[in-house]
């Protein structure tokens, strides 16, 4: 697949033309992920809560809801590992955590942000 001057692969599929999640423009899409994301670290809301509507918004963009389902269970786990566990393990679960926060669109403002709460108000708010 050919890459464009942005870094990104680009996909065709009859007519439309798809970017790889690295550059995806829909702002409504992020700021679900990252609210969702930031509920269910800061606030122990259940991922589950959020999976329907997730579906929903992946089948609208285009996305694989199996692959990014996955790889949120994955993030938000070691995200709350890395907030709450010992300070060794904190620290590499979060360099994990910036290293492979856009692949889940969560941008690493929305990680800082969610640390900063979670060091303010002790994990619950």
């Amino acid at each position: 697949m050919p890459d464009t001057d942005l870094g990104c692969e680009i996909m065709s599929m009859g007519d439309k033309k798809y970017l790889s999640k690295a550059k995806m423009e829909n702002d409504f899409f992020r700021f679900f992920i990252e609210t969702m994301v930031e509920e269910i670290v800061v606030n122990d809301k259940p991922f589950d809560l959020y999976k329907e509507q997730l579906k929903k918004l992946c089948t609208a963009e285009g996305v694989d809801y199996d692959n990014l389902e996955c790889d949120l269970e994955d993030f938000i786990q070691t995200m709350q590992i890395g907030l709450r566990g010992d300070p060794y393990a904190g620290a590499l679960g979060m360099a994990i955590v910036f290293k492979d926060c856009e692949e889940c669109y969560v941008s690493e403002e929305k990680v800082e942000e969610i640390c900063e709460k979670m060091a303010n108000f002790g994990g619950k708010m």
